[in-house]
């Protein structure tokens, strides 16, 4: 394994020239592929008769995320689902419990749709939150109790 300060000069003796190159290629075949990228603005399928929203949580000891898809489906039993929003944070610096990291990353999604859901102008038949974690699940089902070092 080589010292980041070996990989520093490595990276260095890229010439000018090379990253000129580089650029222009990336440049050529992105101009190539443009016309075939298409982004879907529209979150919702035309005429729903259902729509859902779906709130998923993660984390790593490395970081939380959470995201936000909505799923709408028509007369015609067509489904489609659209990511709506998502978040992410970097776990804290002082180590923490992967157990403390999974309460954060709920409390992230819990935050997310009480943000997002607010906003929605069309009537939402369902809403879910989906977590892997059993330790987060069965904190959420818990009974709130006193804790005696917060005042």
């Amino acid at each position: 394994m080589e010292s980041s300060s070996k990989l520093g000069r490595r990276a260095t003796k890229f010439s000018s020239k090379t990253m000129e190159n580089i650029s222009r290629a990336t440049a050529s075949s992105y101009k190539k592929k443009k016309k075939k990228i298409k982004i879907p603005r529209c979150i919702l399928i035309p005429q729903a008769i259902d729509v859902q929203v779906h709130g998923f949580c993660d984390s790593s000891e490395k970081a939380y995320c959470a995201a936000i898809y909505i799923r709408s489906k028509d007369t015609t039993q067509t489904v489609i689902a659209r990511l709506l929003t998502s978040k992410t944070r970097v776990s804290p610096v002082k180590p923490q419990s992967l157990t403390r990291l999974e309460l954060y990353f709920a409390l992230l999604l819990a935050n997310l749709l009480h943000a997002t859901l607010p906003t929605l102008t069309v009537p939402i038949s369902e809403i879910f939150a989906w977590s892997d974690s059993k330790i987060t699940l069965a904190w959420l089902k818990s009974e709130p109790r006193e804790d005696g070092n917060r005042s």
